[in-house]
């Protein structure tokens, strides 16, 4: 089984994904296989890329394999729940840990983040979160975590989480 944590904000530009890459890197550097998952309002693609090509001229769904790796792209006609994209990304690469970004409103254990010049305000009711994640104290009873320094301590506490 494996790890699965969200990260959400209520505001864009909270620090999710520069703090998604300190845990990244802080998991790696502990042995901890890693994937992440992130939602996103629009794709942000290389026009230049084979895959998009492929997918341009009417391909559903193209692989591009090479001896470093491989990219899929798919353009289905409904947005891929969340259910199955865990499910995919926790086969495809067996991962440990899975973060996501986003899907405030999915069912998963989530953290928050906040920083003080964006926004405090809590992304979901305090029932449906774990912890804060923020560089000032937040009115909550959760654990909290400091934004720019608890990258290790954060990764402690996802390690003691229960596997889904």
């Amino acid at each position: 089984m494996v790890k699965v944590i969200g990260f959400c904000a209520s505001c864009r530009k909270s620090g999710k994904t520069t703090l998604l890459l300190k845990l990244l890197e802080s998991l790696h550097r502990r042995g901890t296989k890693t994937a992440v998952i992130k939602h996103a309002h629009h794709l942000d693609v290389d026009e230049d890329k084979d895959s998009t090509r492929f997918a341009a001229a009417g391909a559903s769904c193209a692989m591009v394999v090479s001896p470093q790796g491989w990219v899929l792209e798919a353009k289905p006609s409904e947005e891929l729940p969340l259910d199955k994209a865990i499910a995919i990304i926790s086969s495809l690469s067996g991962c440990d840990v899975l973060l996501i970004e986003g899907y405030k409103d999915g069912d998963i254990p989530k953290i928050a983040v906040c920083r003080s010049d964006v926004s405090l305000k809590l992304p979901c009711a305090e029932n449906d979160l774990l912890a804060v994640v923020s560089d000032t104290p937040v009115d909550t009873g959760l654990p909290r975590f400091d934004l720019n320094h608890d990258v290790e301590a954060i990764c402690d506490f996802i390690m003691t989480l229960e596997d889904i």
